[in-house]
């Protein structure tokens, strides 16, 4: 903790980004809970991405979009079992509003 105490805004920068983005994805996943609380129609996948890729919002570069692809893939067959279970839980809060 000492160690904070002496920074200064360039050393807070890094951490200080990563707060607000991060603070900006917490709210949504807040509010998006709130809204579907009680209706399954909300399914939030969260993959890490590493301090290596992290870049500005608007980074359109091949490279970083490729990056950007192959993670969301890999999150989905991560999460295959969470998302299967989330489409039967659609199809099923379907059923019940026939």
């Amino acid at each position: 903790m000492q160690i904070l105490n002496i920074w200064g805004a360039v050393e807070w920068r890094d951490p200080g980004s990563n707060l607000l983005t991060t603070a900006q994805s917490e709210v949504a996943n807040y509010q998006l809970k709130a809204v579907y609380n009680s209706n399954p129609n909300y399914l939030r996948l969260n993959p890490d991405i590493d301090q290596s890729h992290t870049t500005n919002l608007d980074n359109s570069e091949d490279e970083h979009l490729d990056f950007l692809y192959h993670l969301g893939k890999q999150a989905c067959m991560d999460n295959q079992k969470e998302i299967n279970a989330f489409a039967r839980s659609l199809i099923q809060s379907n059923k019940n509003r026939k």
